[in-house]
């Protein structure tokens, strides 16, 4: 009987244990816009890869700097000689040296002057370095703006949810009062065929928005480096938020402005070309000659058995100043030369094409930042009135006073009015964040 149990419990242990993991793993994630900002500059797969790159461009400059430095080897080498080298003098046969040698140098090799090159590297490498510090704090920048522009999409889906289930509501309540009307011959069977369209149609909708919640938490959970298991719950709810602060009201040419002293991306490009210019230099310093000096102390020991002594070892020194210059190399400095020029000239050209897209993006967000703002103060107003004309009107229709048309477009003109204002209010919030990154500012509402 315990054989037969044996496999079952088993297999009970297994699945136990697999639900407790699956338990485990889902975990429920409470965040407010804040705990986004710090948890998108903490997790974000994207930003740690920009981050390591930054780090392995540090350690390229100090590569860079050990140039500079000299070099200390050791070489050490035992040779045995199986057969010796023999030489004729005198008409007789004479072997040179002895079975064993061994010998232990040790040479310093400094690089006295190499063109300029070194100096050109390593002001090279640190441009390259500030681009990529340029380039990540870029990635910070536009990590935030994502994570809270998925944000503000789950709160904005949210409160979709809550609008169309209200409007499915209505609608079943309309539909019930028609009925009740139909039954009673108050209402027309036309009457109670819109009431059902009219029910229909909002549940499609419905759906719709939360599916948007479903997708909307998935990109939050990408952005921070959540697993998809995890139960992500919104603390805030969507409504008016002042990011933009002092700069609401500067003007758009102060706005420029900072844009152009502030923005990652401009600043990455300026250090590029630096770094750029740098390869001409590098370039010439090829057709220059190059001097090293060398010291060397070697011991050397030549026996005729594999037992050496300390004393069978003779010491010798040496020193070298190495000077190589190449006076040809078929044209191949003049054309690296060229070639650089040409990236320089390249660079310049995206230079000024990077300047000319961020005062476009200040532009358009400035007055898209404008939009908003008078777009949602009309979008409360509307619904305010949608809200009231809804009110009227059923009381009206219970009364006998308007007809179904009237209350079903009444419905419909709220519900419109309601989704256009909670878009107006995430139109109002992103339209912020984004006039900040554009100046290079939007770091400044993590304090």
């Amino acid at each position: 009987m315990i054989k037969r149990l044996t496999p079952f419990r088993l297999i009970l242990i297994i699945i136990i244990s697999l639900s407790q993991t699956t338990v485990a793993q889902n975990r429920v994630i409470k965040l407010g816009w804040e705990d986004i900002v710090q948890k998108s500059l903490n997790d974000n797969l994207g930003l740690k890869t920009t981050a390591l790159d930054y780090k392995s461009q540090k350690l390229t400059k100090w590569q860079a700097v050990s140039d500079f430095l000299p070099t200390v080897s050791y070489n050490g080498t035992g040779t045995q000689n199986l057969e010796l080298a023999t030489m004729a003098i005198m008409g007789q046969k004479i072997q040179i040296g002895t079975e064993y040698n061994f010998q232990h140098s040790l040479q310093l090799t400094y690089p006295v002057f190499t063109g300029f090159s070194r100096i050109a590297n390593l002001k090279m490498q640190n441009s390259l370095e500030k681009s990529l510090k340029a380039e990540l704090e870029g990635k910070e920048d536009e990590t935030i703006l994502t994570a809270l522009q998925a944000y503000f999409q789950i709160m904005l889906s949210s409160k979709l949810i809550d609008v169309n289930e209200e409007a499915v509501k209505a609608a079943q309540a309309n539909l019930k009062q028609v009925q009740n009307f139909y039954q009673v011959g108050a209402a027309s069977e036309l009457d109670l065929k819109r009431a059902e369209a009219q029910y229909s149609s909002t549940l499609p909708s419905l759906e719709s928005a939360k599916n948007q919640l479903i997708s909307s938490k998935n990109q939050m959970k990408y952005i921070l480096n959540l697993s998809l298991n995890d139960s992500l719950v919104v603390l805030d709810s969507l409504e008016s938020k002042q990011f933009i602060g002092s700069y609401a009201n500067a003007p758009l040419v102060q706005l420029k402005a900072l844009a152009v002293a502030n923005r990652p991306e401009l600043k990455q490009v300026n250090y590029q070309v630096d770094a750029i210019k740098n390869q001409k230099t590098m370039a010439l310093s090829s057709s220059l000659p190059t001097i090293s000096f060398t010291a060397d102390i070697s011991h050397n020991a030549m026996t005729e058995t594999s037992k050496v002594l300390r004393d069978d070892y003779n010491r010798s020194k040496s020193i070298n100043l190495n000077v190589q210059w190449p006076l040809f190399q078929g044209g191949k400095t003049a054309l690296e030369y060229q070639k650089a020029k040409v990236q320089v000239k390249q660079m310049e050209y995206v230079k000024q094409q990077t300047n000319d897209q961020i005062l476009i993006q200040v532009e358009q967000y400035y007055y898209s930042l404008k939009e908003s703002i008078k777009n949602l103060s009309s979008l409360k107003a509307s619904l305010d009135q949608a809200k009231e004309a809804l009110r009227l009107s059923s009381l009206m229709y219970k009364e006998g006073m308007s007809t179904q048309v009237d209350i079903l477009d009444t419905q419909l003109q709220y519900t419109q009015s309601n989704i256009n204002f909670q878009q107006g209010i995430y139109d109002y919030n992103t339209s912020q964040l984004n006039l900040l990154k554009s100046i290079g500012k939007i770091n400044t509402i993590i304090n």
